[in-house]
């Protein structure tokens, strides 16, 4: 099945680019990230196994792919699908909610920032869940690692950062403030409170309004 809208049309080999996503909510901000939603013409290669969204970046034609459920097994399937049904991606990116992430002092890392992790020295930039320990003393050990991402990328991410150095020469502000200008994705009129894990919730939803007294 395949998600899109009216007007030019996508051929299988005009992608490149598959972005995938496990939870709903990374799959709509990924969305909104599309300079261009577009339709897809199916090939006589089979029906698709996953619900996917299309689109473009640029010049970059883009399959977005969800098995909506979190886990590596279904993120393999969704993944080995894409590859036979998409034979000219280049490029497969994951985007998602990270489990955890450095905060060292001179950083002020907040709850919903965007984190792009880049290779340095022998890190490839991203750990995966499973491929550490924890020691005695608090000290984490590297089991493995994954693999690093193409040279290409890495130049990319570079450019952008220099963009957002100048940042008044940069279409992100005006993409950002378009998007957070709509209720559902702006900042709470309230402010932001953190609680230990241990405080006992005053309502039984997720409102927290009740709690900051």
């Amino acid at each position: 099945m395949h998600e899109g809208v009216a007007g030019a049309e996508m051929l299988p080999e005009d992608i490149t680019v598959a972005i995938f996503c496990a939870l709903p909510c990374e799959l709509i901000a990924v969305r909104h990230s599309l300079d261009e939603k577009l339709s897809y013409c199916p090939s006589n290669s089979g029906p698709l196994k996953y619900v996917h969204s299309f689109g473009c970046i640029g010049e970059h034609k883009i399959v977005i792919a969800s098995p909506h459920q979190m886990g590596p097994i279904q993120a393999a399937h969704c993944a080995a699908t894409v590859a036979q049904q998409f034979p000219n991606v280049r490029f497969a990116l994951m985007a998602g909610i990270g489990a955890r992430i450095p905060n060292p002092p001179k950083r002020d890392i907040r709850l919903g920032d965007v984190a792009v992790g880049i290779p340095r020295d022998n890190h490839p930039g991203v750990l995966q869940y499973d491929f550490g320990k924890h020691e005695a003393g608090g000290k984490f050990v590297l089991k493995g690692s994954l693999n690093k991402p193409l040279a290409i990328l890495v130049s990319a991410d570079g450019s952008l950062h220099t963009e957002e150095i100048e940042m008044a020469e940069s279409r992100l502000l005006k993409e950002l403030g378009m998007i957070t200008a709509r209720a559902e994705y702006g900042r709470p009129r309230s402010r932001g409170f953190l609680f230990d894990p241990e405080f006992p919730h005053v309502n039984p939803g997720y409102d927290c309004t009740g709690c900051e007294a």
